[in-house]
């Protein structure tokens, strides 16, 4: 009827969440204690089931030769020693931290459930005679059931909000509420009213059955709200034990009031087939539990959301609406139902002001959700109670888990004196400044930090809300800029050295061509030079030359004149000269 857990296994000093090898069950290679252990976390299951069956089957039949319920005892001790054993070998194995308290709780449950059977055969075997209730055992059963309440009260759904968890305790209190005040309007009150049993008697045989009660209904809540079809499953079997739990346990508490030591009957097969169930839960939790990364979040849809808002308002109509009957019927009212039901409707009105506020706190978890700076809330030790989005996908923390978790371990170049004086600065009147993050990937990134305090008087209860704004863009940017300076100022450097080199260059040609223009002027100045010489002998040569020219010329001339008889090729000779003399 409850689970215990026993937490992560130890292998060579190390936790380790994971199964190890040897518990891969080769038959092959696997020592004898383990090749039956396997058998066993195989088979037992089956084995519990034919045990069942065949003690079912027995008590119909012939309950009269059971014998005063002894070898009953044995066998539920076994069935639930079984699922024991079976629940803490599969705490070994669960990997899912999220869930991981609420199946120790059950787990612890179901182990304290198996030494209250364990007590009643010692007790049993020791007097002779079974115990007078209330005993050991039943005190044991009770405190199991708290197990189990821890359980399915710390068992988180997949759509609840860490910041609006009011609302979901103000749902549970009404939901227990409502049932004690149904058990005492329908059974109990009537029957310390009658006298029939005296009251511890009363209590005695009617606190199991209205736990179980109170057990379905929260596993009920719980599968209402889950949007998971793995969990879902696991919540169906587990409202299915319950569910056994209630008829065995209601059986039990109606065969106590007519009879106090009745033969074993079907009653024992419940208890034990419930035990079976739950052994059944842990037996799949290690597969459907393995591996956060490969989880299905899927919206719920509404009307399964409204049903759950219904859900703590149908009982308190339940409970007002069978109180007023009462009160009609028999013309007298019943002051404890009276003041369990006005403080069912002073919930429901402090559930109505949860609702308004958790409206609000979604808005601003909103907001700070979609803010793309990192933020968190820690106390005064520095221990991380809340983170949004950003801040955990910048540290790689899975946005599922590790809602609890110290800043130091993220903050590099802080030492732990360094990181008090922080915190105790920012506690009283804040601190900010540049600090140096690691992620769970081992990379790095600068970040400024910015804390401040909230609220509470005492200093015990002092939060502190941190802002980070990551600078690793930033820097990557400054880097990039300054090696864009720095080639800027190389290749200015560069620029210079070349204009120097080009100056020399301009100079080195100015100077060569200043010595070209020099040698052309002197040039120039030989040549107008052997210009004027060459005009003075061309002025020599033809005044030297025109006077015999002349004489020539006139010599021809008289000659052509005067002589008639030249031949024509001699005329034309010499009429040649004369015109190239002439002109």
């Amino acid at each position: 009827m409850a689970r215990a857990y026993a937490g992560p296994p130890v292998f060579n000093g190390q936790v380790s969440l994971a199964p190890p090898a040897a518990l891969t069950y080769n038959l092959v290679e696997m020592p004898s204690e383990s090749r039956v252990m396997s058998l066993y976390s195989r088979h037992w299951p089956v084995l519990a089931a034919v045990v069942i069956v065949l003690y079912s089957v027995w008590v119909t039949v012939s309950p009269e030769t059971m014998g005063g319920g002894l070898f009953v005892i044995l066998l539920e001790l076994g069935v639930r020693a079984a699922a024991t054993l079976a629940a803490q070998r599969a705490l070994l194995r669960i990997a899912n931290k999220r869930q991981l308290r609420a199946w120790r709780y059950l787990a612890a449950g179901l182990l304290i459930w198996t030494l209250a059977d364990a007590v009643t055969v010692l007790q049993w075997a020791v007097q002779g005679v079974p115990p007078v209730a209330p005993t050991l055992r039943d005190l044991l059963q009770v405190a199991g059931y708290f197990g189990a309440l821890a359980a399915v009260m710390r068992f988180r759904t997949t759509t609840d909000e860490s910041f609006g968890r009011a609302r979901e305790v103000v749902d549970v209190a009404i939901l227990v509420l409502g049932v004690f005040a149904l058990a005492w309007l329908i059974f109990l009150g009537p029957a310390v009213e009658a006298g029939y049993l005296p009251v511890n008697v009363i209590f005695w045989l009617a606190i199991r059955p209205v736990l179980d009660l109170l057990l379905a209904l929260l596993v009920a809540r719980l599968l209402i709200a889950h949007t998971q079809a793995s969990e879902r499953r696991i919540l169906l079997l587990l409202m299915l034990a319950f569910s056994v739990f209630f008829i065995s346990d209601l059986a039990a508490s109606m065969r106590g009031i007519y009879r106090y030591l009745s033969p074993p009957g079907l009653v024992e097969a419940g208890w034990m087939a419930g035990t079976l169930v739950l052994g059944l839960i842990f037996r799949q939790l290690p597969v459907r539990e393995a591996g956060l990364e490969h989880r299905e979040e899927n919206r719920t849809p509404v009307w399964r959301v409204r049903l759950e808002l219904l859900f703590p308002l149908v009982f308190t109509y339940a409970v007002v609406g069978i109180l007023l009957f009462d009160w009609w019927y028999s013309g007298s009212l019943d002051w404890a139902g009276v003041g369990m039901a006005g403080l069912l409707i002073a919930l429901m009105f402090a559930r109505q002001g949860v609702i308004a506020g958790q409206q609000e706190l979604r808005q601003f978890a909103a907001l700070v959700n979609a803010a793309a700076d990192m933020a968190f809330i820690c106390d005064l030790d520095g221990r991380v109670r809340l983170a949004n989005p950003s801040l955990k996908r910048a540290l790689s923390i899975a946005s599922e888990g590790e809602s609890d978790w110290p800043l130091r371990s993220v903050l590099v170049e802080t030492d732990a004196a360094m990181l008090s004086s922080m915190l105790d600065q920012a506690g009283s009147e804040g601190w900010s400044g540049e600090v140096v993050f690691q992620s769970h990937d081992g990379s790095r990134f600068p970040a400024t930090l910015e804390m401040r305090p909230l609220g509470g008087a005492e200093r015990s209860r002092i939060l502190i809300a941190g802002t980070a704004h990551d600078l690793g863009e930033i820097r990557k940017r400054e880097n990039v800029l300054r090696d864009a300076l720095a080639n800027v100022d190389l290749a200015r450097e560069e620029l210079a050295q070349l204009n120097q080199e080009l100056e020399s260059k301009v100079e080195e040609r100015t100077a060569q061509l200043e010595h070209t223009v020099d040698d052309l002027a002197r040039l120039n100045e030989e040549l107008k030079a052997l210009d004027k010489l060459k005009s003075e002998f061309v002025a020599l040569v033809s005044h030297e030359l025109r006077a015999p020219l002349t004489n020539i010329r006139s010599g021809i001339e008289l000659l052509v004149e005067r002589d008639k008889k030249l031949a024509g090729r001699t005329r034309e000779s010499l009429e040649l000269i004369q015109v190239r003399l002439t002109g």
